[in-house]
């Protein structure tokens, strides 16, 4: 009797342990997990599958869940990027959502990634890119998301015009980037759709209206 007493207080401690360390890991990535993540923590299986059936694990994407019936803000976004794992960003208007950039809601939630893609996902609209530089690569509460000229230039090929102007001039007001960036950007991805007729920046002395549209070059006044 006492090693059964013994074995159902280690059993009983090892799930302490395992609880504590996916509240942990669900609490840094928005309540979302991934099934690989759960195996690596210890979870088996079966204790996977047991907490799906009681919806203590809810499946959102394919070997992706939300701890419980999650409620945080950015959940979904944050699956959304673990379910296009490992090179993947928010991006597009959801990417311009979060930074405060003016465009219209979207419809799905945006997402890039780098490689192919090839996948369709529930509520997620997918894109794929063959390359990404660093500097064009952020983090919106702890998530990868496109930088300031890199969604500018998303938006270039999903929006009117605009949109745009009100875009680049939010973007100016708010600093979020420099004109040395957006060049860089720009020059970085020349064969992107909408960057023929971009509007690269908006006159700061001028309307909200006067642009200075770009073609092979970038200048801003």
């Amino acid at each position: 009797m006492p090693r059964v007493s013994t074995l159902v207080l280690l059993v009983a401690a090892k799930t302490r342990k395992l609880e504590a360390a996916l509240t942990t890991l669900a609490g840094r990535q928005h309540a979302s997990v991934t099934r690989e993540q759960l195996l690596a923590l210890g979870f088996t299986r079966h204790q996977i599958a047991h907490r799906i059936a009681i919806g203590m694990l809810v499946p959102v994407h394919p070997g992706v869940y939300l701890v419980g019936h999650a409620t945080a803000p950015l959940a979904h976004e944050a699956a959304a990027v673990l379910a296009c794992r490992p090179r993947a960003f928010l991006s597009h208007l959801t990417a311009a959502r979060l930074l405060r950039i003016p465009a219209p809601d979207p419809v799905a939630i945006d997402v890039t990634v780098v490689g192919r893609w090839r996948r369709s996902l529930d509520g997620v609209r997918v894109r794929a890119i063959t390359n990404l530089r660093s500097a064009e690569l952020r983090r919106y509460e702890g998530i990868p998301i496109s930088s300031p000229s890199l969604t500018l230039l998303d938006l270039a090929g999903a929006a009117g015009q605009n949109v745009l102007v009100a875009a680049l001039n939010e973007a100016r007001v708010q600093r979020l980037m420099t004109d040395d960036e957006l060049r860089a950007t720009l020059a970085a991805h020349p064969k992107r759709r909408g960057l023929g007729p971009y509007p690269a920046c908006s006159n700061p002395n001028a309307g909200p209206t006067s642009l200075v549209r770009w073609r092979s070059g970038v200048h801003c006044g």
